[in-house]
């Protein structure tokens, strides 16, 4: 009887299921045509432009954005639109920037390398670098001498950037 039963609901099941004879690719990898506008990162940021944008996006993903000291603001170099996967990337400027700033526990956890993205105005995402050595094992650690040719942002100038967002 159990086997009956058994037979019977496999049957009903199976029976449910649809059959596709067309090849479906699994994920869109296709982004399409590049959108219009994509190839044009913007004018070109001066440093205190730059500074004003980076500290409107780090105010709110810092615990105490008001601590940050040391702050080295290197020159912005311009990327190209890609595809990646199935969506594009507009040209923007990217531009490396270190800190020290305070952690959750109020202590300075030593300097931190980010890459950021701006574009038109606004800076599109920062990328902490230091975060992804500890996670994932490598990648670029905070080097004092990639540092070297870039603006040191005196604390005034940081705190005037935060007040003024």
């Amino acid at each position: 009887m159990r086997f009956l039963v058994l037979a019977a609901c496999t049957a009903v099941i199976c029976g449910c299921a649809t059959t596709s004879t067309s090849a479906t690719p699994f994920l869109n990898t296709d982004p399409g045509p590049k959108p219009e506008g994509y190839d044009d990162p913007g004018p070109r940021p001066d440093m205190d432009t730059l500074l004003n944008a980076l500290a409107s996006e780090m105010h709110s993903s810092l615990k105490d954005p008001y601590s940050v000291r040391d702050l080295r603001l290197c020159e912005p170099e311009t990327t190209e639109a890609e595809s990646i996967g199935a969506q594009w990337t507009p040209a923007s400027w990217k531009f490396s920037f270190a800190l020290n700033a305070k952690n959750s526990y109020g202590a300075y956890g030593g300097m931190t390398h980010y890459l950021g993205r701006y574009r038109k105005g606004e800076v599109l995402n920062t990328l902490n670098l230091s975060d992804a050595v500890r996670r994932y094992g490598s990648g670029p650690s905070y080097d004092p001498q990639r540092f070297e040719g870039c603006r040191a942002v005196s604390d005034d100038e940081w705190l005037a950037a935060i007040d003024a967002r």
